[in-house]
């Protein structure tokens, strides 16, 4: 049946990545158009619904990683060299947005933006049960406490980098 549908394995692989990913891209899209949202309440919400997206898909970003590591099919990594683009130029256009409003004083680098963030957010999922048998978290009772500190923390990496202040 897959051979049908997809032709091949590798085929249904594949376009289980891009429905993923679009999926992924339209949303961020949806909030960089947000009118109802300065630039700030946008990155927060995007580092809030990426989180969200980690945790009801660990699965797909185990293998997401996996394959940001390994990459040995052209294909896949063309795809996720065009997908990271896609997520660098929604972070410049929401830094721009914040820039050109005064909310943000500084130039940032995105590419240390989204790395402060997919990592943070990856590590800590993908830690979350070695960290539960070593008894530094138990992941029934406090991991969403865990996940909602690293956001926190992870805003505050992200205001001084921006030059945000909300106090102005």
């Amino acid at each position: 049946m897959i051979s049908y549908y997809f032709g091949s394995k590798e085929e249904l692989y594949l376009s289980i990545f891009k429905v993923k990913i679009d999926e992924s891209l339209s949303n961020t899209q949806k909030i960089i158009d947000r009118k109802d949202l300065n630039a700030w309440e946008k990155i927060k919400l995007l580092v809030r619904n990426y989180s969200n997206r980690i945790k009801h898909n660990r699965n797909f970003y185990l293998i997401y990683q996996r394959e940001q590591l390994s990459a040995s099919n052209d294909f896949i990594r063309k795809f996720l060299f065009d997908t990271k683009q896609n997520f660098i130029n929604a972070f410049q256009e929401i830094a721009r947005q914040g820039k050109s409003s005064g909310l943000f004083k500084k130039q940032v680098r995105i590419d240390v933006v989204i790395t402060i963030i997919s990592g943070s957010l990856l590590n800590a999922y993908n830690s979350m049960d070695m960290y539960d048998s070593l008894n530094v978290i138990q992941k029934s009772k406090t991991s969403e406490k865990f996940v909602n500190q690293l956001i926190m923390n992870i805003e505050m990496i992200l205001k001084p980098l921006f030059g945000y202040d909300e106090n102005n």
